[in-house]
């Protein structure tokens, strides 16, 4: 990650002049180790305004390191939000031309400037102009503390407030931070002025037209002692306010789940209730900025109704779109209106996604013209590998209703021409006859937490295998070892080499072990997993010889990587770094991802699927989970289920709803008597690792696209 530090409040450097006016002009050597610096009086200020810029035209002496600019006001005091500028960012560079350095006037700046005048300092820089250019105006910059243009949109940018913009601020005061141009996958944080994180305040996604910090005693005691520094990737921040919450409008409004935020053969419709608390009536402007998932702009709504005294009104405005997904971001007059209900993050946003007609997004398959065949030929190198399948009883979950076995196997070759092995635990009924099978296949390893390791009483009316592929989760903890480093790039040079090539191979043979279990049910297995496990599942019901009952993929991964590279940082960065050291064109590399993409595979499934799908996902955003869903083969029976407040998780009621749905699917169960599936999992809530926790205690979240779990 890359870090640039502009060390102002109030900076822009290169911007076009509009309107100009020099207030001091010629030629002024200045260098605060000999003394010389130019002080231009109050009266050059006089007409200027708050978001004007003072430009500042000059050239660094040759060759230089440490050149930079300061000001301070006519007292020789320290000018609020006005800090150094380091001409040579960090390195020594040689300049040849002038250059153009500029401050935006916040209101603070303006007044003491307008006091008091400016004296410009520094080291080793020729001044040459000092000019004020027309900006857009006062309006909306009343509580900025830096107004600018900190341009993050391709890469991870960082804006540095020294402790000069919070003379003045206090605890209960609000932070906001203003941006435009939003890209998919926005994020930022907040660390002290010596880039430590602050307690607290962690990786943020973006979203509407501002986010905003309630400051607290932790926040403001490091605003104060060093300043803080704004960090992030996505965006164009334009103005940092600090805001007393007493000032701003009281109208209150939120916005409710209607229709489950899905909108099939309708138009699409968001409602604002407003309430006005006032004795007299008001008007109220609600606003709707509509963009599409790879948020780009797509429409601008707005409706002004009058609000009377003491009532309450939904403002109600909908749009015609096409068949996809939407974020919505409304205001009332110029103020962010907030979901009525949390997100499964545990908070209400200011902007949150719909859905129109998803089954009907297009996600044409691009198969190469060999894709059955590598994967005929794939199928063919993991048979010529005996797996020597070994079961090692874990007594301490083993009961007198089921064993539980870890399991290991030998799987596809890589790390040159060894076997890689594929891990699991495996609960086997022990009672008379055959049990119907359910897979469980592990999502992205975190790095933290263990497998799930089914019980001996969790679930005796069913065999549950539990599998890490290579590499991950089980296979990543002691005694055992990752070699492969971030599995989403390993071997990304080839489709024979490429990670994912094994892990489904993995899969598979999962699949080829509980079948061949004497207590296996045969005719009744069936598989699930969330995330990557979602797109194991997929996989595993495309490629392998036994043909599973039905399966349950939950927000799957690894779907359209085109698209997905478009709406989501992770994985597309690790993936075009990847490329770019290797020397792939993106075609190249969409080629050989082509070969993995769930959108593909789903073409060749032949079971009956249950699918389940987070309108708030950003991890694997919800157009990814459509993609193959979308190219199930017509005679597959499907089913999916639209959680419209979810990001990357699952439902509480997903492990009893995709149990009821297996059960549905079971063939012939003979006389055994079967435990109900929802008295059977009734006491355990599973994460996306499948492992039994205290999900309000143990928490989960997502940092730079994997599952953390919190321990």
């Amino acid at each position: 990650m890359k870090r640039y530090s502009l060390f102002i409040c109030s900076l822009l450097l290169g911007i076009g002049l509009q309107a100009q006016t020099s207030v001091w002009n010629g030629e002024a050597a200045i260098n605060w180790n000999n003394g010389t610096s130019l002080t231009i009086g109050a009266e050059g200020f006089g007409t200027a305004e708050v978001a004007d810029r003072m430009e500042l035209t000059l050239k660094p002496n040759g060759f230089v390191a440490w050149a930079q600019v300061a000001l301070r006001d006519g007292s020789w005091q320290e000018i609020p939000g006005a800090s150094s500028i380091a001409l040579g960012n960090d390195a020594a560079l040689y300049y040849t031309d002038t250059i153009t350095v500029s401050y935006t006037f916040t209101k603070d700046f303006l007044s003491t400037v307008q006091q008091l005048g400016v004296v410009v300092t520094g080291a080793d820089f020729t001044l040459y102009d000092v000019s004020i250019a027309k900006g857009p105006g006062s309006s909306g910059y009343e509580n900025a503390i830096w107004i600018g243009e900190t341009d993050a949109t391709a890469g991870w940018v960082a804006l540095q407030l020294p402790a000069s913009c919070f003379k003045e601020t206090k605890v209960g005061e609000l932070l906001r931070l203003y941006y435009t141009d939003l890209q998919p996958g926005s994020m930022h944080t907040i660390v002290n002025g010596s880039w430590t994180a602050i307690p607290g305040y962690e990786y943020y996604s973006m979203s509407g037209d501002y986010y905003e910090y309630t400051i607290d005693e932790t926040l403001l005691s490091t605003m104060k002692s060093g300043g803080i520094i704004i960090n992030g990737t996505g965006y164009k921040l334009t103005h940092v306010d600090v805001l007393n919450p007493e000032t701003l409008t009281t109208l209150t409004a939120s916005v409710p789940v209607t229709n489950g935020w899905l909108f099939e053969g309708t138009n699409p419709s968001v409602t604002v209730n407003v309430t006005n608390p006032y004795d007299h009536e008001v008007e109220a402007t609600v606003k709707l900025t509509v963009r599409t998932d790879k948020m780009k702009a797509y429409k601008t709504l707005s409706k002004t109704e009058t609000v009377n005294a003491g009532a309450s009104a939904g403002i109600t405005l909908d749009f015609e779109a096409e068949p996809g997904f939407y974020n919505i971001t409304p205001t009332l007059n110029g103020d962010a209106v907030y979901t009525s209900q949390p997100f499964s993050s545990g908070q209400k946003s200011a902007s949150f996604n719909i859905g129109v007609d998803p089954e009907r997004i297009v996600s044409e398959p691009d198969k190469q013209s060999d894709f059955e065949q590598f994967w005929n030929d794939t199928k063919a190198e993991l048979a010529a590998i005996e797996p020597h399948y070994k079961l090692t009883e874990i007594a301490a979950k083993s009961t007198d209703r089921r064993k539980v076995y870890l399991l290991e196997y030998y799987s596809l070759k890589d790390m040159g021409d060894t076997a890689a092995v594929a891990r699991g635990y495996y609960a086997e009924p022990t009672g008379e006859g055959t049990y119907p099978c359910v897979i469980h296949f592990q999502g992205y390893d975190g790095g933290t937490g263990d497998a799930w390791c089914p019980g001996g009483n969790d679930n005796p009316a069913y065999a549950d295998l539990v599998l890490s592929t290579r590499g991950q989760v089980i296979n990543n903890r002691p005694p055992y070892t990752n070699y492969y480093g971030d599995w989403f790039v390993y071997g990304f040079d080839s489709k024979e080499n490429y990670y994912y090539r094994g892990a489904f191979m993995d899969a598979v043979r999962a699949i080829d072990f509980v079948a061949g279990r004497e207590k296996v049910d045969s005719n009744n297995i069936f598989a699930e997993g969330a995330s990557q496990g979602g797109a194991l599942t997929l996989a595993a019901a495309a490629l392998a010889n036994t043909r599973l009952n039905a399966i349950a993929p939950a927000i799957p991964f690894l779907g359209d990587f085109p698209d997905y590279f478009e709406l989501a940082s992770w994985p597309s960065y690790p993936a075009n770094q990847a490329r770019q050291q290797l020397g792939m064109t993106e075609e190249q590399m969409y080629t050989m991802l082509s070969y993995f993409d769930t959108k593909n595979l789903a073409t060749l499934i032949d079971c009956p699927v249950y699918q389940t799908v987070g309108l708030q996902d950003d991890v694997c955003p919800p157009h990814t989970n459509m993609a193959p869903y979308n190219n199930l083969p017509a005679s597959v029976e499907k089913k999916i289920i639209y959680n419209a407040l979810l990001g990357h998780t699952t439902p509480g009621t997903w492990w009893d709803s995709f149990y009821r749905f297996f059960k549905e699917h079971e063939v012939a169960p003979g006389n055994i008597e079967r435990v109900n599936a929802d008295d059977a999992n009734a006491e355990h809530n599973f994460d996306l690792l499948g492992r039994s926790v205290d999900a309000k205690a143990k928490g989960l979240q997502i940092c730079n696209g994997r599952l953390i779990l919190n321990r």
